[in-house]
């Protein structure tokens, strides 16, 4: 899955005369892990995802 994500946001999407690069930060939580109701699991995917943006800002990832 991940992968497959990958090769969509590496393609540059043209407009017209305009090239466009798109990037995702991604946060998930893992039930019963990180939480066990919607609102925990919700919470810590919030979390993940803040911390994920701040620690990758302006970088490349792959796994």
């Amino acid at each position: 899955m991940t992968a497959r994500i990958e090769k969509v946001l590496a393609e540059a999407w043209r407009v017209g005369e305009y090239v466009f690069n798109a990037s995702a930060s991604i946060g998930a939580a893992i039930y019963p892990a990180d939480g066990e109701d919607a609102v925990e699991l919700l919470r810590r995917a919030d979390l993940k995802l803040y911390e994920s943006k701040h620690e990758y800002k302006g970088s490349e990832m792959s796994s």
